[in-house]
């Protein structure tokens, strides 16, 4: 009895390891590559389980059956502490996105909340997204640059249940151990932890973006363990207090070409200048400060980004580009 039990429940582990995963965002891993690491927890339960029928075995003593109904008591108390790490391992990994084994869809419009932005607006962050996300925004990214207060980690709460209830990836920017607390993909700058030591904080599912300002950083970004880069300010910006030098259209251009990444540009883009960065090869435009119209409401931010979404590369500017591709 008590073996056939543990057997069972050894197969169901096994068999609950063997399925797909699919995260909201429509990336897919196979959780199977992560079974060694309840293996051992199963093991260790076979093992002591074994040996409990062993020593059951080995005893002639009248009682035999007090030690065996011990033993029994201690199996099943086992068999609960490996239930419920079970449960956790699964929770973990169903939780976390799911990093693609093929190249992130990186979507072509990237709403950034930047809480500066935003006061200066006297926007609430949450009402922001929600208006963001009720305009069909796919990502969203919580940039915040000072102190982490309890009420900044509870705004960037509710848009991560907020992006999670629309099928949205979240992303926070700079701040490792809070994208860990909130399941959320991270982006990081040139000064933040290097990707690498990122990635063991948030693990290996999550997305990470990672920021470039020239060739020679777009060149090391490779080999570093992301998912997309970013790469500005093509234009002049007011978003950042100390902005790295413009790199231009001919700049972006240039950088498509040394990577294999999602790129998404950023720095100065408004909905005038927009196209010509998807033609230069951008995969995707990060955007702040024309996000918000003024005077500013939810309504007037879900239709601004509804002109966002709305746009396209010209015919003429299109045909450049899907020549330039095919050479």
């Amino acid at each position: 009895m008590l073996l056939s039990r543990f057997f069972q429940l050894f197969h169901a582990f096994r068999q609950g390891f063997d399925f797909d995963i699919h995260s909201a965002q429509g990336g897919r891993m196979t959780a199977r590559s992560h079974f060694s690491r309840a293996r051992p927890l199963v093991e260790l339960c076979q093992e002591r389980c074994f040996h409990a029928l062993y020593v059951c075995s080995k005893l002639i003593e009248p009682s035999v059956r007090a030690a065996f109904h011990l033993l029994q008591v201690l199996f099943q108390f086992l068999v609960q502490l490996v239930s419920l790490r079970y449960a956790e391992l699964v929770s973990a990994y169903t939780s976390f996105p799911a990093r693609y084994d093929h190249p992130l869809n990186l979507p072509r419009v990237y709403p950034i909340l930047d809480t500066a932005t935003l006061q200066r607006l006297s926007l609430d962050p949450v009402k922001a997204a929600s208006a963001l996300l009720e305009g069909g925004a796919h990502i969203l990214q919580f940039r915040h640059k000072t102190f982490w207060s309890r009420e900044i980690f509870a705004q960037a709460q509710e848009i991560a249940a907020l992006c999670h209830n629309a099928g949205a990836l979240f992303i926070v920017n700079d701040c490792a151990d809070y994208a860990s607390l909130l399941h959320a993909g991270l982006h990081l700058g040139q000064e933040d932890l290097l990707p690498a030591d990122a990635r063991r904080v948030i693990g290996p599912n999550s997305i990470i973006g990672f920021s470039t300002h020239n060739p020679d950083q777009m060149c090391a970004a490779q080999s570093e363990p992301i998912d997309y880069v970013a790469f500005g300010p093509v234009f002049q910006t007011a978003s950042k207090e100390r902005p790295d030098p413009t790199v231009g259209i001919e700049g972006l251009r240039t950088v498509r070409a040394l990577t294999t990444k999602p790129l998404a540009a950023i720095g100065g883009i408004t909905r005038d200048n927009a196209a010509i960065c998807w033609s230069a090869g951008a995969d995707s435009v990060a955007i702040i400060a024309d996000l918000f119209p003024i005077p500013c409401s939810s309504r007037a931010i879900r239709d601004r980004l509804s002109e966002w979404l709305s746009l396209r590369c010209g015919p003429m500017i299109e045909s450049i580009r899907q020549n330039s591709t095919s050479l």
